[in-house]
């Protein structure tokens, strides 16, 4: 996720995935319950 992340040059990386907890897995990565996926658009 970090080289892809720093080949696309994207500043967020969100790792969608069916849990329920929001954490950081890097400064720029995180992982976002599929529950709460709305909240990225804000």
């Amino acid at each position: 996720m970090r080289v892809s992340s720093a080949d696309l040059r994207l500043d967020r990386l969100w790792v969608v995935y069916p849990g329920t907890r929001r954490y950081a897995l890097d400064e720029r990565i995180e992982c976002v319950p599929l529950g709460s996926i709305h909240e990225l658009a804000a």
